[in-house]
């Protein structure tokens, strides 16, 4: 249950992240850490 939660809201999260190029290295990393 907390696993799915965690994936859905990383899913939102990481849907935020194609407004900037930066952001987009920014999520990637943030994606390899988690």
């Amino acid at each position: 249950m907390f696993v799915n939660n965690y994936f859905n809201f990383f899913l939102k999260f990481s849907f935020n992240c194609y407004e900037t190029f930066y952001y987009n290295a920014f999520c990637f990393v943030l994606s390899v850490l988690l």
